[in-house]
């Protein structure tokens, strides 16, 4: 009972935030025609300074994947939105694959009796699942959008070798950023917010709904 009531507390408070940003007028900050003119500023500086931007745009992903903050979406939004579909891909799964390999060295060097102690009960199935599994797995986990912080510190402290945890990262990542940056590219032609939702959007995110759920059907397929 208690959690529910922790959730319903939760609810409450981001509905009175969302509802006092309004009401300050905050919210015309996140107009269509706001928006529209932050991405023209955003353009400029991207065609002035391209390589520094792929740089910054690299380095923040990193930074934050290591921090643990869950900032993939909006992030690889953006890199599809400011550099196209297959750059953006490219750029958010590099900082992603580096971000993750720093978070991986730092739990298991640095943090791993905290881990330890505060995953116990995760890390028995979660070893569990290597053993019965292997790599597929961790992919598999990938698949169904676990956080990366998730993966990283879970994965820390298993003998996965390092070679393992890079190319399942990359691979597993790849086609769930490659699905958030055609919906960021596709923000590029919003004319209104009633166009958020159209037929290349919706059918990506179906897309992401299937490839999500993908291992539970081959697993069920496979035990048939």
């Amino acid at each position: 009972m208690e959690k529910y009531i922790k959730y319903f507390l939760a609810l409450l408070i981001s509905i009175s935030i969302l509802i006092m940003i309004y009401c300050m007028g905050f919210g015309d900050c996140f107009s269509i025609g706001a928006i529209s003119r932050y991405t023209r500023a955003l353009d400029v500086l991207i065609r002035t300074n391209y390589l520094m931007a792929i740089f910054l745009f690299c380095v923040i992903f990193a930074a934050l994947i290591t921090a643990s903050f869950p900032i993939v979406v909006p992030l690889t939004l953006l890199g599809g939105y400011s550099f196209g579909v297959l750059p953006g891909t490219l750029y958010s799964c590099l900082a992603a694959t580096v971000g993750s390999l720093i978070s991986f060295a730092l739990f298991r060097y640095v943090f791993a009796k905290t881990v330890q102690q505060h995953y116990k009960d995760r890390l028995v199935i979660f070893n569990q699942k290597i053993k019965e599994e292997g790599h597929s797995y961790l992919l598999t986990m990938h698949f169904m959008l676990v956080p990366f912080s998730i993966i990283n510190v879970l994965a820390a402290v298993t003998p996965i070798s390092w070679f393992t945890f890079i190319w399942t990262t990359t691979v597993g990542s790849f086609p769930v950023l490659l699905i958030y940056a055609f919906v960021g590219r596709q923000l590029r032609t919003l004319k209104s917010t009633h166009g958020i939702i159209s037929w290349p959007v919706m059918i990506f995110l179906l897309l992401l709904a299937a490839l999500a759920f993908s291992p539970i059907v081959i697993k069920r397929l496979y035990r048939k």
